[in-house]
Order: structure tokens, then sequence, then C-alpha cells
């Protein structure tokens, strides 16, 4: 199970990375601190989900996991969203 985390931690990473390179090229301008604002909430979540004690589970802290669980989902498909609107602009889509 932790290398399967760790295996989907190092995909996303890259991938967010990559994702910030594709921006950087098409937008002329870098996003450091979206794409580390990004790798926070992924980690806070997984903190706040999958390696949370069992005697925090149920309490507000798996809640608020689940709440940047789903921050982070749509913050990934707001850079997706910007980087395929980048990509249509230089006539690439």
């Amino acid at each position: 199970m932790v290398i399967l985390l760790v295996i989907l931690i190092g995909v996303v990473s890259y991938q967010l990375y990559a994702l910030g390179q594709r921006l950087e090229a098409a937008e002329g301008k870098q996003d450091e601190i979206g794409l580390l604002r990004m790798g926070v909430i992924y980690a806070s979540a997984l903190l706040m989900t999958v390696w949370l004690d069992e005697q925090y589970r149920g309490t507000w802290r798996e809640w608020m996991g689940w709440f940047l669980s789903a921050l982070a989902v749509l913050g990934t498909v707001h850079l997706f969203k910007r980087e395929y609107a980048a990509m249509r602009d230089c006539g690439e889509a």
C-alpha cells in the first residue's frame, strides 16, 4: 500500500512539474508558487486522509483531509484548463 502511494505521489508530482513547464512555455511566465501550493495541498490531504491515525478517524481532521483532497483535484483541473486554453491560443489544440 505504501509503495503504491509513493508511486502515485511521484506520478502526480511529475505531471504537475511537466504541466508547469508547458504553462511557462505557452504563457511566458513562471507559476512556481501555484505548483508548490498544489504539492502542499496534496501532501496535507494525504496526511489527513490516508495516513491519519485511528484515533482521529471520524473527527474534523478526516473531514478537512477530504476537503483538501477535493481542493487539490479542482486545482489540478484548473491548471489543465489553463494549459488547454494556452494551447488553443497557440493553435496547438
